[in-house]
């Protein structure tokens, strides 16, 4: 075997390497995930302060500048008829986001 198809054999391999590493990422859907299991991945803090209420942080103010609305209303227009099939993990595998 000549040096290129050593390399090139290589390279194969660490990509082989590179997608069974992929594919060994845990991926978690939030509404599937019990409290159980999600404590033994993150530690939780529970965090009860007088000034973060839900009515605090149902009514805090969202600022958006127009380059952000332009994308969300291109984005809705585009997926508009998608919105209601996908499911969490499909939107984290777009790419567009």
């Amino acid at each position: 075997m000549s040096d290129f198809e050593l390399q090139i054999a290589e390279l194969k391999k660490k990509i082989e390497d590179l997608e069974n590493k992929k594919n060994e990422i845990p991926n978690y859907q939030y509404s599937k995930i019990r409290d159980i299991d999600l404590e033994k991945l993150v530690e939780i803090e529970e965090s009860l302060e007088d000034s973060m209420t839900m009515e605090n942080w149902l009514n805090n103010q969202i600022s958006l500048n127009e380059e952000t609305i332009d994308f969300l209303e291109k984005l809705i227009k585009k997926e508009k008829k998608y919105i209601k099939v996908y499911s969490e993990e499909d939107l984290k595998e777009q790419k567009t986001f």
